[in-house]
């Protein structure tokens, strides 16, 4: 996303307002928001927005096993075997 773009959405805005970033989570509209862990500006030329982990993405081992768990889910869907 470019400022341009964020400043765009953000016109119609009180400058009290809130933001709340959220990721889908699985279907019928759930979703999870997001903990803002920490912001940077890198220069000028880049924002970065850092959230805090999410479940199944808290440790090196859990993550590792959240995206093998993907692979293989999608592996079974597609009939695909990836290894």
């Amino acid at each position: 996303m470019k400022v341009k773009e964020l400043r765009e959405l953000m016109e119609e805005l009180d400058e009290d307002a809130e933001i709340q970033f959220s990721i889908n989570d699985g279907c019928c509209g759930d979703y999870l928001v997001l903990e803002l862990d920490f912001s940077d500006a890198i220069l000028a030329g880049l924002m970065e927005l850092r959230f805090k982990a999410i479940a199944g993405y808290k440790s090196c081992v859990q993550s590792g096993a959240t995206k093998q768990a993907d692979k293989d889910y999608w592996n079974r869907i597609n009939g695909t075997t990836d290894k």
